[in-house]
């Protein structure tokens, strides 16, 4: 899409710290507590050494618009759009998906800070993700961390009131360590963690060829959940993932927590219905169905990376080349 744009020339003062805002979010992974942190559980998580860069400039322009310029990972630009500054009002044509995203999210962060928005000149956002749209990294939860900074409001009063969630993303998108999540009566709580298992050569992320919609995700899994959640148990089996030295025990711990969610959603794990005879374990991440797995595998590399190959999954990355 064309967004009509005049000239977009930066301010001569982008110097000044108020004329450019420049930031960096985080991509994530939840390594554990998938579905059930959303009731308190405490999960694991880590950021991702993939995430998108932000850039915010005033132009010497004032016909009340914010520009909007999203490039996915190639550098090609696949989001060209603008908004009113006043009322957030787009050009016609401009009313698809991802624009109404976008126009909710700014909305929202206009009433939880009124002043949002409110400068004379013209407003250029340039967006720019480090990995494929379909590996489910987080592009709504740096994009959601990245409006909280610029329009200075809580980056989980924004998530919470425009889309469903934990945080998680959230806690990821700024963090620069792994880290224990859990929701409580009077917010989150996170706690920065190591989480650098020393068999971590033997861990890999494989990616299922399909992104998993978070949102319906969430939605099916709030439909089905019992009264009485394994919330304890799971917040256990956290706890002992990040601490755990022994392949075995990590393995045995995986099978423990994929047998515990299965029962929650009422389907079967990953390696039951796709990979029943793969030597190892398979921990299914975020929203089951979709994005990556982690594998622990048991065979040397080649004999796991020809298997999964076979079956059509070609996107492998070790942990160093995935984890922060």
């Amino acid at each position: 899409m064309n967004s009509s744009e005049p000239n977009l020339t930066r301010s001569d003062s982008s110097a000044d710290s108020d004329k450019i805002i420049e930031l960096y979010a985080h991509g994530k992974l939840l390594i554990s507590g998938e579905y059930l942190v959303l009731d308190g559980a405490k999960c694991l998580a880590v950021p991702a050494k993939y995430g998108q860069h932000f850039k915010v400039h005033r132009v010497n322009v004032k016909s009340d618009k914010v520009y909007w310029h999203a490039y996915n990972y190639q550098s090609k630009k696949w989001l060209d759009t603008c908004f009113s500054k006043s009322n957030l009002r787009t050009s016609k044509g401009f009313d698809d998906r991802e624009n109404l995203i976008l126009r909710s999210l700014l909305e929202q962060c206009k009433k939880l800070n009124p002043a949002f928005l409110k400068d004379e000149d013209d407003i250029l956002v340039e967006c720019r993700l480090e990995f494929p749209n379909d590996w489910g990294l987080g592009s709504s939860s740096t994009l959601i961390y990245f409006l909280s900074q610029w329009a200075k409001i809580d980056p989980y009063k924004l998530l919470f009131s425009t889309m469903k969630g934990s945080g998680y993303d959230i806690a990821c998108a700024s963090s620069d360590s792994a880290l224990f999540y859990q929701l409580s009566p009077k917010g989150p709580k996170i706690e920065k963690v190591s989480f650098c298992p020393p068999f971590k050569d033997r861990i890999h992320f494989v990616h299922l060829n399909q992104k998993r919609n978070s949102r319906a995700a969430i939605l099916a899994y709030e439909e089905i959940k019992r009264e009485r959640l394994p919330t304890k148990e799971i917040g256990g089996i956290s706890t002992q993932l990040a601490e755990c030295r022994d392949q075995e025990v990590f393995n045995n711990l995986i099978e423990i927590h994929e047998g515990i969610v299965s029962s929650c959603l009422g389907i079967d794990t990953l390696k039951i219905k796709q990979f029943s005879d793969f030597d190892g374990s398979i921990k299914s991440l975020g929203a089951w169905g979709g994005d990556f797995v982690m594998v622990s595998r048991n065979t040397d590399f080649e004999e796991f990376k020809s298997y999964f190959n076979a079956k059509g999954y070609k996107t492998i990355l070790s942990f160093d080349e995935m984890v922060l």
